[in-house]
């Protein structure tokens, strides 16, 4: 069964797609088929399957079980020729340690971004959507600080279980990753959990 080698794990608004974009462009990784990829309302890719992304929330309602999800993962990537396989979905953050460990990544990539930041850029994106300003606000308080909440106690989880994770901050209003800047840290994770050989021009 093919199984994902990377988890890319945050809250919606916090550089999840740019890490899976550069994890795409730069090493390869699949994500899926490019015909099922969702998009934004830019038109962008996100990196995220249409079926996996709704399974894993029949996965988080208690519907299935995490072996639905990987059985669908499984299919998704039948065909592919990367060497790579990855996942991004923002429900991730709502799973369990035990169906994290039955997913079974190599690494797993945390995307970090400061609350109230994270909030503002929710509530940018969801601006003239159903509902009134503060419901947004509300909605983006409540949202971040529950699945934040999740993913904090679950990292040292994985952590302690031997998953190499990488935690990676994201501030735009102060500090903008560049592509270059964010490869190579995505690199030195990659090479740690053993995914990617050493450049010979790296060096030692």
């Amino acid at each position: 069964m093919i199984k994902p080698d990377i988890l890319i794990l945050g809250v919606g608004r916090s550089g999840t797609s740019f890490v899976a974009e550069v994890l795409h462009r730069r090493f390869g990784v699949c994500f899926g088929h490019d015909a099922s990829m969702l998009k934004d309302f830019r038109g962008e890719t996100v990196y995220e399957d249409a079926g996996l992304k709704k399974m894993i929330k029949r996965v988080v309602k208690g519907e299935v079980g995490i072996d639905s999800w990987l059985r669908k993962f499984d299919a998704t990537h039948r065909g592919c020729t990367a060497k790579l396989t990855g996942a991004k979905l923002l429900d991730f953050g709502a799973l369990s340690f035990e169906q994290f460990m039955a997913i079974g990544p190599k690494a797993v990539i945390r995307t970090i971004r400061p609350y109230r930041s994270n909030v503002e850029s929710w509530c940018r994106y969801r601006a003239g959507g159903i509902g009134t300003d503060e419901d947004r606000l509300r909605w983006a308080e409540d949202y971040v600080e529950e699945r934040e909440g999740q993913i904090t106690r679950l990292v040292p989880q994985l952590k302690h279980a031997g998953i190499i994770v990488s935690e990676l901050f994201f501030w735009p209003e102060r500090y903008r990753w560049s592509v270059l800047e964010l490869a190579a840290e995505l690199e030195s994770c990659l090479l740690l959990a053993g995914l990617i050989a050493r450049r010979p021009d790296a060096g030692t």
